[in-house]
């Protein structure tokens, strides 16, 4: 089935969203220049409907989701890291930054969640 002109199909986006997880794009600093659509090449209202329905989420969201995951694996995969390394090397771009999101999306502070999971 052909996709309209300007209209990004869900297959599309799929692909190019495994790409970009695959590809560990999420690790790079944003652009300033926008938006996860613009860094795919997509349409931006196509990604925003697709991410919203597939993951609950809008692209700010999910980017910062893979990162805080990918952080959350770097805490306890290396625990003598420095927490500014860490942020940075997870995409974010201070250490401040960092340990909001962080602490807003699993309700502990990055160096809490490395204490907890040396507990494990």
């Amino acid at each position: 089935m052909k996709e309209k002109k300007g209209h990004t199909g869900q297959r599309a986006i799929a692909r190019a969203l495994r790409r970009y997880v695959e590809r560990r794009r999420f690790l790079l600093p944003s652009t300033v220049k926008g938006t996860l659509a613009h860094e795919l090449g997509l349409d931006s209202a196509a990604l925003h409907e697709y991410l919203m329905k597939e993951k609950g989420c809008d692209a700010a969201r999910w980017r910062t989701s893979l990162r805080i995951e990918w952080a959350k694996a770097l805490l306890l995969a290396e625990p003598e890291t420095i927490l500014r390394e860490v942020a940075a090397r997870s995409g974010f771009s201070d250490r401040s930054n960092f340990t909001r999101q962080f602490l807003a999306s699993t309700g502990l502070t990055p160096a809490e969640w490395r204490e907890r999971g040396k507990l494990d």
